[in-house]
């Protein structure tokens, strides 16, 4: 499955005298082709980690890295985006809180950044709460998100 934002570029034109232009610019794309990654992992920065799978060290995103200490055989969930500039992993310790993730993103105005930020401020539990809840204050409280966007992901 791909999952594209909520523009794209399209350029249309026919032979003739009319030509029909539009131009949208593509901000990402997540491809649900990995599932998750299972191996040890090896290093830990301040936003991502690096697990070693066969051999070969795979470098991902994640929320928290306390989830993910090193030296560890661990699964990670995750989710590969496709961005203008760059290509990454956003792994999750949990699927439950991949599949909040990937939800998150379906929200017009939430893209893959957005949603990381969210997760890196509280955990997925207290959103899907506050969501349920009908929370706008606090999910407006949070890194980038407005009351708009607040109540278009309620």
């Amino acid at each position: 499955m791909v999952t594209l934002s909520s523009s794209m570029t399209l350029n249309l034109s026919t032979t003739g005298d009319e030509s029909l232009e539009k131009s949208v610019v593509l901000h990402y794309i997540i491809i649900d082709m990995y599932f998750y990654l299972h191996g040890i992992v090896t290093l830990r920065f301040e936003d991502h980690v690096v697990i070693e799978v066969n051999g070969i060290g795979y470098e991902v995103t994640v929320p928290s890295i306390d989830d993910f200490p090193v030296g560890e055989s661990q699964f990670i969930y995750v989710v590969y985006i496709i961005s203008e500039d760059k290509h990454y992993f956003i792994g999750f310790k949990e699927i439950e809180e991949k599949m909040f993730f990937l939800k998150l993103t379906s929200v017009k105005g939430i893209g893959p950044k957005t949603a990381l930020n969210m997760l890196k401020s509280v955990s997925f539990r207290r959103l899907e709460q506050a969501i349920k809840e009908g929370d706008e204050m606090y999910l407006s409280s949070l890194p980038s998100i407005g009351k708009k966007t607040a109540n278009q992901i309620i």
